[in-house]
Parts: structure tokens; sequence; C-alpha cells
């Protein structure tokens, strides 16, 4: 975790966001924990899904990378394949993301946008033509247990919590 984080004179020489600009480091600490703990946590809904029987992930099974596709669902193991990309919530894409995605998307005739969790905020992905689906709708498809899911996550964010309260009250590392 110290690691994710620059010097002050880096910092101040070439701020990358306002909180270093201002140089809160307490902030910039937290803000780099956060985002690399979001970037590893979307590939991680992708893992699990690949567990299911009924998903396929072309890049990890097959080494074929497919623009915007994070798994193809059979659903129940029955019908058309439907492409999916997977984000983490409903409302993790940016107003200059969503188009990207409809884009990708619109190039299978079945598809859907999943959330893996229903948090709170609305989506920031929509379409007439491209479905969404959110939580347990989305885990059901690919035939996992939602609650089961969501339990096991609350554990491992905790945990993680946990290390990062633990690591603040050390003393810091001298370079």
């Amino acid at each position: 975790m110290p690691t994710l984080v620059r010097s002050p004179a880096e910092m101040e020489s070439s701020p990358r966001n306002l909180y270093e600009m201002c140089g809160a480091a307490v902030f910039v600490e937290s803000n780099s924990i956060s985002r690399n703990l979001s970037t590893t946590m979307g590939d991680l809904w992708e893992i699990i899904a690949n567990i299911s029987p009924y998903t396929v992930s072309p890049e990890r099974d097959f080494g074929l990378k497919i623009t915007g596709i994070d798994s193809i669902i059979f659903c129940g193991g029955k019908g058309e394949p439907v492409f999916a990309q997977i984000k983490t919530q409903r409302n993790t894409l940016t107003g200059s993301q969503a188009p990207r995605s409809k884009r990708e998307l619109e190039l299978h005739q079945h598809r859907i946008f999943a959330a893996a969790f229903c948090t709170g905020g609305g989506w920031t992905f929509s379409s007439a033509s491209i479905p969404r689906v959110c939580g347990a709708e989305f885990w059901t498809m690919v035939g996992l247990e939602y609650e089961l899911l969501k339990f096991h996550v609350k554990q491992m964010i905790l945990k993680i919590q946990s290390a990062y309260v633990s690591l603040q009250q050390e003393p810091p590392i001298l370079k």
C-alpha cells in the first residue's frame, strides 16, 4: 500500500489529482488504495462469474480478447450465448465511458450490461436495446448465489479495511 503514494516532492512538482496538488497526503493515499482495490475487484467479479459452468471467459479460457466483453453466459446451460460486460455497480461508468460500452455491446445480438452488486445510485449506462441486470438477477443468470457472494465480499472488504487500519497504526517507513 505505501508504494501507491508518491513522495511529497513528486506530488508538488507534477500533481496527478486535486489531493496531490493540495498536499493532502492522507486523501492521496486513501484515494490510491481505493482506486487500486476497485480495479482489482472488478477483475475479481469476472473471475468469480467464470466459476459457473454456464459462463465462458473468452480471454481466460481461450486467450481471445473480445473488446468490451467480460463473459459469455449460457443462461442455465440453454439458449443463445449472451455477451456480458460486468461492472461492480450500476454507477460505475463515467459519462465518457457509457457510449463506448454501448458500441461494444451492440456488436452482439444477445448482450447485457451487468452490475455485480446492487448498491445505491442510479445507472450510468442506459440503452433501449441493451438489457441491464443487477446483483441477484445477474448472479442467478450465471448460476451463483448472490447472498452467499455478498457475505464473502463483505468479509473480504472488512478484512482489507482492518489490515489498512493496522498499517496506519505502525510507525512510518523511512526511505
